[in-house]
C-alpha cells in the first residue's frame, strides 16, 4: 500500500505526522517479518540439507557394513568349499592307495601262488 493511498483520507488531518511516523514503523515491522520469515526459511532449508547429508553418511556406514559382512560370508563360503574339496582330495588319495596296495598284495600272493577270493556278483 502506497503513502498517498494510505494517507488520501487524512491529508487535512493535523495527526497526520503521527499516521506517517505510524505507518513507517509498521512498514519497518513488516519488513522484520519478512526478514525473519526468510531467515526462518533458511534454517528450515539448512536444516533439511543437514538431514539428507547424515542419511548419506548413515547409508554409507550401512553400505561398508554391508559390504564387510557380505566379504566375511563370501569368505567363510569359500573356506567351506576348500574343506569339501580337501576332504575329496584326501578320499581320492586314499583310494588309490587302498588300490595300490591291494595290487602290491595280489602281487605278493600270486608270486606265492595264493589267490585272494573275489567275489562276482
Amino acid at each position: 500500500m502506497s503513502l498517498s493511498s494510505a494517507f488520501r483520507f487524512e491529508f487535512d488531518n493535523p495527526n497526520a505526522k503521527e499516521l506517517r511516523q505510524a505507518y513507517w514503523k509498521q512498514q519497518r515491522r513488516i519488513k522484520k517479518d519478512e526478514l525473519m520469515e526468510g531467515r526462518d526459511q533458511n534454517v528450515k532449508e539448512m536444516s533439511i540439507t543437514n538431514l539428507i547429508a547424515k542419511w548419506r553418511e548413515t547409508l554409507d556406514e550401512t553400505a561398508a557394513h554391508r559390504q564387510l559382512k557380505r566379504q566375511n560370508e563370501e569368505m567363510i563360503e569359500e573356506f567351506c568349499q576348500s574343506l569339501k574339496e580337501m576332504t575329496a582330495i584326501r578320499r581320492a588319495q586314499l583310494k588309490k592307495l587302498l588300490e595300490e596296495e591291494q595290487d602290491l598284495y595280489e602281487q605278493e600272493f600270486n608270486a606265492k601262488g595264493l589267490a585272494f577270493y573275489k567275489q562276482r556278483t
